[in-house]
């Protein structure tokens, strides 16, 4: 028999830190991409509700002749779990499943054009989606 075989019965200390190392990097990578996913599909989530809140309430002032149509209009609206009116032209919506907030303005005083503007904020505060409008302009 050989004598280097008898003594040999595994993998030395040096072998064993070496590929511990390489299974930590591994996983840490690893865990590094899917973290980076999560966060990119959450971002994702929250602009395609906020176009999606922003389509509807835009429809609804295209379709209102005036504020208390737009509120009655906005009232069948979907993508919001709760607002408030703050002042006379501006609303607050909690838009739903989301940490984002709509702010709409409508400013109906000019009857021949009438502006709308909405912004929306993630829950940081950090303005992820803005649109504007007059009646009158092209889409």
């Amino acid at each position: 028999m050989n004598k280097r075989s008898l003594g040999r019965h595994g993998f030395s200390i040096v072998e064993v830190v070496v590929a511990m190392a390489v299974i930590a990097i591994v996983t840490a990578s690893a865990l590094t991409i899917t973290l980076l996913s999560l966060s990119s599909e959450k971002k994702a989530v929250e602009l395609s509700r906020a176009q999606y809140f922003a389509a509807d309430a835009l429809e609804a002032f295209r379709a209102a002749e005036d504020q208390s149509a737009f509120e009655s209009a906005m009232e069948f609206a979907g993508g919001y779990s709760s607002f408030e009116k703050q002042g006379e032209n501006t609303y607050i919506y909690k838009l739903e499943n989301s940490g984002c907030t709509a702010t709409v303005t409508v400013e109906y005083a000019d009857t021949d054009r009438p502006a709308f503007s909405l912004t929306v904020t993630d829950g940081g505060g950090k303005e992820i989606l803005k649109r504007s409008f007059r009646k009158g302009d092209a889409s």
